[in-house]
């Protein structure tokens, strides 16, 4: 799926970013997740995010979800393992699902995880 932007709204990406947010690209990763499901909101996106002490931060932007960890510890974050949502209206509840492939020590992929 793809999240297609203008520069206006690009710009404003940027500009409402959380203080900080970007400003230290040596020690931490940034990215930010676009919610693109209505009516699925920050607020309830925002539950179903785990994050881990000392290593990833999480905020609520105006659609979207702002997201840093530190780079040093990235392995351990909760945080990007490809984020793909699922949103059930009935019940208000967003799930963040994590999906990745790890690669393991015969050179096979690794199989999918979620959260």
């Amino acid at each position: 799926m793809f999240v297609v932007l203008t520069h206006e709204q690009l710009k404003s990406v940027v500009e409402g970013a959380p203080p900080l947010f970007g400003k230290d690209a040596a020690r931490y990763r940034y990215d930010v997740v676009f919610l693109k499901e209505e009516p699925l909101t920050t607020k309830v996106a925002m539950k179903s995010v785990a994050v881990k002490d000392g290593i990833d931060r999480a905020y609520e932007g105006e659609g979207m979800l702002y997201f840093s960890r530190l780079m040093a510890k990235a392995a351990q974050s909760r945080l990007m393992k490809n984020i793909r949502t699922s949103y059930s209206p009935e019940n208000d509840h967003a799930k963040l699902q994590y999906h990745y492939k790890a690669a393991r020590s015969d050179g096979q992929e690794g199989g999918d995880g979620q959260k």
